[in-house]
């Protein structure tokens, strides 16, 4: 975001909240009276009874004290506001992690309202055997997260970033991953089972004894990938890159 947005965008939310326009009012006020008092000494003003010396013993001091209680209170008012976002925020990273569907759906829709979902905030999040089916998590970067036996069944994962996560046993039945990173993504006895995977980096994963029977993948890279045990029965598999992938004896491979 452009230093002129962030600034916008700051003087929106700001007028928005109580506090914050008293902190705005006070800053107009302080700024008037300055430049009201900077045209009184500095004009033929000065020279008229009472005015000249009443601007000159009060404008700069009562400017000063409005200007820096106006400060003050935008700067506890932002403080306040980032404190009580990073406590929301804390609280919906649990929930999405929650064994109930819906309490995890809902943070999932709020995380992503918020745009906390790809902002980093879910970097190695702790989600281990939470209910995820059916939430929206397109783009979200859940880099190093810990997805061991998460219920992903239907997930949207489009374009997400799940670059070193552990997700041994997860459930990705239905589930859309298409255009995915998953480099290094550690899979061991996943459920994929009718997963979209085109255009995803598989790259360097673990994916022993995993299940991706009926799968699609179009140009998918496994490069360096571990498909030992893995059962790829009615997968659909187009331009798919197999370069030194590992896979042996009990590895299913589709017909033809």
């Amino acid at each position: 975001m452009k230093p002129l947005d962030r600034l916008t965008v700051f003087a929106h939310e700001t007028w928005t909240k109580p506090v914050g326009r008293a902190g705005a009012y006070l800053l107009i006020a302080a700024s008037v009276i300055a430049l009201g008092g900077f045209i009184v000494t500095h004009t033929f003003l000065a020279h008229v009874p009472l005015l000249g010396s009443l601007a000159n013993d009060f404008y700069a001091n009562l400017s000063t004290e409005l200007l820096s209680i106006a400060i003050t209170v935008l700067i506890i008012d932002t403080l306040v506001e980032r404190r009580q976002n990073a406590d929301k925020k804390a609280e919906l990273i649990r929930d999405l992690g929650s064994k109930t569907n819906d309490f995890a759906q809902r943070a999932a829709r709020e995380l992503r309202a918020r745009g906390w979902h790809r902002d980093g905030s879910l970097r190695g999040a702790w989600l281990e055997e939470a209910n995820l089916t059916s939430a929206i998590l397109s783009g979200a970067d859940l880099t190093d997260a810990v997805l061991v036996g998460t219920n992903l069944t239907d997930v949207d994962l489009e374009g997400a970033n799940l670059m070193d996560v552990r997700m041994w046993r997860a459930n990705l039945t239905d589930a859309r991953l298409a255009d995915a990173n998953l480099t290094n993504v550690d899979l061991r006895k996943a459920n994929l089972k009718n997963t979209k995977l085109m255009n995803v980096d598989l790259s360097d994963a673990k994916l022993m004894n995993v299940n991706l029977s009926g799968a699609i993948l179009v140009k998918t890279d496994l490069m360096n990938a571990f498909l030992e045990g893995a059962n790829l029965t009615n997968a659909i598999l187009v331009e798919v890159n197999f370069t030194s992938a590992c896979y042996n004896n009990d590895t299913k491979w589709p017909e033809g």
